[in-house]
């Protein structure tokens, strides 16, 4: 699957993939806010990269799913530069 979005981000205006953020069902919006910002070519636009981090972040800060929230903290830690996002 990972390499399908990766060519439809590429190859499609990834402002089309970046509508997914505002469904909720079935974790699509953090799948997608992973998606986008761990393509090339999305993490230069800071509106999509501001909001697809804050969309981690709130995964991270959930109290409804621990597992969630742990992997996300982790993602963040690891894959975030650290000018971005802050450790609490």
């Amino acid at each position: 699957m990972r390499k399908e979005v990766d060519t439809f981000i590429e190859n499609e205006d990834y402002h089309l993939f970046y509508r997914n953020i505002t469904e909720h069902q079935y974790y699509v919006n953090l799948w997608t806010a992973h998606f986008l910002l761990e393509n090339k070519n999305t993490i230069y636009d800071r509106y999509i990269y501001e909001n697809c981090l804050e969309v981690i972040k709130r995964y991270s800060e959930s109290e409804v799913n621990q597992q969630v929230a742990s992997e996300e903290k982790r993602w963040l830690l690891d894959y975030v530069p650290p000018k971005f996002f802050t450790p609490t």
